[in-house]
């Protein structure tokens, strides 16, 4: 899709082919699959630390797994404006750091560190912490055109495309991820699908692969970023909800910015898959779903507005934005060295610190930060400075 048709794609930047989210380690593999999945590194690690401590070689790795964290509270008796926690609130009993030297790090989503920091560490957070509400739009359009049966293999077919533009008068972002899929055994191909396809997002269905066994399907995940500035979307504290972990109220309201970027993302993604079906523009069909059943049906015409827009916002950010000058920055919350406004011990990373979302996905930056994070951390207990907790 690169080249000299991206011009066919309105306000497209670039395009190239994706990566799907598997990969192969051996050339024979025991799995038919495989992807990237939390659990397996971190008990990995789980383990590697309880060597390290049979050695004396390192600390163990405790996981408290059925944990919430309600809130912790901030030493009263600090000098100057920043504070240490020293007691961390949790539905299986309080821990308590009397020494200031254990670190808390908030590695949640955007919402529930914003909420935890409301309620835990007040004025140094007043009219900050939640001001801003940002994340993505997202849509999806699912396709496909009949294809020579001569030039389709016998086995699935899977190949995905990444197209990223932008609104030129405002420069607000969006990317679409295409997935092209061809199948001649729906029943058995279908499941396959779903696990090497990149994401649920970009993932089809049985129903539509059947009856498309001369066809390639496209899967269509078009995501677009909200404007961060606008002052009706906000998280805010809700001090009289009974419950710590969800007493705030949560308001997002989309602006006319946002609204010409989704028709503008609505058309390219439509120039989009004009340009996979190559001359096979005319005969491309859409799916429509019943919204009243599970079932639905191919048609030439394109699929209502309303089933193609995915009602709600994902991949939440900004609650928590990072600024290199924190006190001018008034409504930002959290430094370069990611500690909080009136924190000592407490430091946030995820996509609360994005201060505008852009509309890549945000897993890897957010692993980045993650990683900065640690790194930092290291250099400072490495260096067993005063002014910061080992």
């Amino acid at each position: 899709m690169d080249g000299i048709r991206l011009e066919c794609i309105r306000a497209a930047d670039f395009a190239q082919p994706a990566p799907l989210a598997v990969g192969r380690k051996t050339s024979l593999p025991p799995l038919a699959f495989d992807k990237f999945s939390t659990p397996g590194p971190l008990l990995a690690t789980h383990g590697r630390q309880l060597e390290l401590a049979k050695n004396k070689k390192g600390s163990p790795l405790s996981i408290a797994t059925n944990t919430t964290v309600e809130r912790f509270e901030l030493d009263a008796d600090g000098r100057g404006p920043s504070h240490s926690a020293v007691t961390l609130l949790t539905s299986r009993g309080t821990l308590c750091f009397p020494s200031s030297k254990t670190n808390i790090i908030l590695a949640a989503g955007a919402i529930p560190a914003t909420t935890l920091l409301t309620n835990s560490v007040g004025e140094p957070l007043k009219d900050r912490a939640g001001s801003r509400l940002s994340g993505h739009f997202l849509w999806h359009i699912v396709a496909r055109f009949p294809y020579e049966v001569g030039k389709l293999k016998p086995h699935l077919e899977i190949a995905a495309s990444y197209v990223a533009g932008r609104q030129k008068e405002t420069d607000h972002q969006f990317h679409i991820q295409v997935t092209a899929i061809h199948s001649r055994h729906p029943e058995t191909d279908a499941e396959d699908a779903g696990r090497l396809c990149p994401e649920y997002a970009t993932a089809t269905t049985r129903e539509r692969l059947r009856g498309s066994e001369r066809h390639v399907v496209l899967v269509c995940a078009s995501l677009g970023e909200l404007s961060e500035i606008n002052h009706h979307s906000w998280v805010r504290h809700n001090p009289d909800h009974p419950d710590v972990t969800t007493n705030v109220r949560l308001q997002i309201n989309f602006s006319e910015a946002d609204r010409r970027l989704w028709e503008l993302t609505d058309e390219a993604t439509y120039d989009s898959t004009d340009i996979m079906a190559g001359l096979q523009t005319d005969s491309i069909e859409y799916w429509h779903q019943d919204p009243d059943a599970e079932t639905g049906k191919w048609s030439s015409r394109r699929a209502p507005t309303k089933q193609i827009h995915i009602q709600g916002v994902v991949h939440e950010t900004s609650t928590l934005y990072m600024s290199d000058n924190l006190e001018e920055d008034t409504t930002a919350s959290v430094g370069l060295d990611y500690r909080p406004r009136g924190c000592k011990n407490v430091y946030v990373t995820g996509g609360s610190l994005f201060p505008s979302p852009g509309s890549w996905n945000p897993t890897l930056t957010m692993c980045g930060l993650a990683q900065d994070l640690a790194k930092k951390l290291h250099e400072e207990n490495n260096e067993g400075s005063e002014d910061h907790p080992r």
